[in-house]
């Protein structure tokens, strides 16, 4: 048992991935949030390493009393299907007993230097005068980027190294990442874009993370316009039964043209 608190982030509301949740099962975030305490508070009691053997996504939507929650969850990156049960994701980070002594650890040594500060930037008291002492707000610890906060970067890294690509050693992203995710779903796209690397005809090598994260390289992914033609059903030679391929204009229009015109000329050298 991991203990009898558990660390739940102030603006987890806003997290990218609970709007995700909310909007899959048409319903309020503030829904979504009490029927995550729910579950993370009972993998907290019983699991040791956030293994939860003999559990499906049904026993999930029965403890949180909401159809599809255990699905939209999986969909969302915060639980995983295991051999004979679930997981949850980055359990040891977040929900262990060494995690929550780290988070205590780093909220004292926080408190301490703005008390010392605080202390440190006060005027010397005069003889009969009284002040009030004020003390600081607690500071808000910044986001550390696991399960339920706010960095959407740690999970990407790891769909990403699992994928077609050539994996990112790196702790830290690309420089081009901040700008990327800044796009209104963009990282939905990413995701299945690197699902789709797996079967993309054009690249002679691995696709690179810098590579990926250009302006043009997701859109043009998700549209399929690096997907292999489907196989000719109808006997006639040259048949292509793929469904019409979205028409681009504008930036991206342009940079589909320069891809093709590449891809042409390394064909003929």
């Amino acid at each position: 048992m991991a203990g009898d608190w558990l660390k739940m982030r102030h603006d987890l509301a806003d997290d990218p991935s609970v709007i995700r949740v909310a909007s899959d099962l048409a319903i309020d975030e503030d829904l979504v949030l009490g029927k995550l305490f729910r579950l993370w508070s009972w993998a907290d009691r019983h699991t040791t390493d956030g293994e939860a053997e003999g559990i499906g996504h049904s026993w999930v939507d029965r403890l949180t009393r909401c159809e599809g929650f255990g699905a939209a969850l999986e969909r969302a990156g915060w639980l995983e299907k295991k051999t004979g049960g679930l997981c949850f994701p980055r359990f040891h980070r977040h929900c262990s007993d060494t995690a929550k002594a780290r988070a205590l650890s780093s909220d004292r040594m926080k408190r301490s230097r703005c008390a010392r500060t605080a202390t440190e930037a006060q005027p010397e008291k005069r003889r009969g005068e009284e002040r009030r002492e004020e003390v600081p707000p607690p500071p808000r610890e910044a986001p550390p980027g696991e399960a339920g906060q706010g960095d959407p970067w740690p999970e990407f890294r790891e769909i990403w190294n699992r994928g077609a690509g050539t994996p990112w050693t790196p702790p830290t992203p690309p420089d081009a990442w901040a700008d990327r995710i800044a796009v209104p779903g963009w990282l939905d796209d990413a995701r299945a874009s690197v699902e789709r690397l797996a079967r993309c005809k054009f690249f002679v090598k691995p696709v690179g993370l810098p590579q990926f994260l250009g302006p043009k390289f997701v859109p043009l992914c998700v549209a399929g316009q690096y997907d292999p033609p489907k196989p000719d059903r109808s006997g006639a030679r040259g048949g292509d039964d793929r469904a019409p391929v979205r028409e681009f204009t504008g930036d991206v229009a342009d940079a589909f043209r320069r891809t093709r015109e590449a891809l042409a000329r390394k064909g003929q050298g």
